[in-house]
């Protein structure tokens, strides 16, 4: 999964911190040690909607299909089954730090 390392902090005492898990990858101030959760402390708030927040292993639909790869699917099928597992999201506006997949037409030339 990746990650998004934010800051946060005043000036002086600084911490590093996991966007989608709240986890402090790096802390000089004393009182945010590093391994400790802004989430769970109170520090921060997490502003992200519901719906962008991580999910367990049997609600992620990309998950679901990743597991089964074994290295030689076809990537036109393997896209087809992504694409329908995504159908019920489509974004009109994408937004930062989320994920898309597109579909390219080719437009013959006259």
């Amino acid at each position: 999964m990746a990650r998004t390392i934010r800051k946060g902090g005043k000036l002086g005492r600084g911490y590093n911190y996991v966007l989608e898990t709240g986890e402090v990858t790096y802390s000089n101030d004393p009182n945010i040690p590093v391994g400790s959760n802004v989430y769970d402390k109170g520090i921060r708030k997490d502003t992200r909607r519901s719906g962008q927040r991580p999910t367990d292993d049997n609600a992620n639909r990309i998950r679901r299909i990743l597991q089964r790869l074994i290295g030689t699917e076809d990537p036109e099928d393997l896209m087809l089954e992504i694409m329908d597992a995504l159908k019920s999201t489509v974004s009109p506006v994408p937004d930062p730090g989320n994920f898309y997949t597109y579909v390219y037409r080719q437009r013959l030339l006259e």
